[in-house]
């Protein structure tokens, strides 16, 4: 199976977008309000573990969809 360069890019900018949008979350708090380091360590990793989730559905979907493509292939060429 075949992972494509745009399924790469978008679990790439999913990444990314989660880590900006934790981080400007952490910044806009006032200085004293600001959670301490485990708290803000614990909402990075549940936003990185719900990315990985959705990475996760979104390579078992585009594998299903090759799957289907490689069956409908073989049987136009038999």
């Amino acid at each position: 199976m075949e992972i494509t360069i745009e399924t790469m890019l978008t679990a790439g900018a999913t990444i990314i977008l989660a880590i900006v949008t934790g981080w400007k979350t952490f910044r806009s708090q006032p200085k004293e309000g600001r959670k301490t380091d485990a708290e803000t360590v614990a909402k990075f990793e549940a936003v990185a573990a719900k990315v990985i989730d959705r990475n996760k559905n979104l390579l078992d979907r585009v594998h299903c969809v090759e799957d289907k493509y490689d069956r409908v292939e073989d049987e136009l060429q038999h």
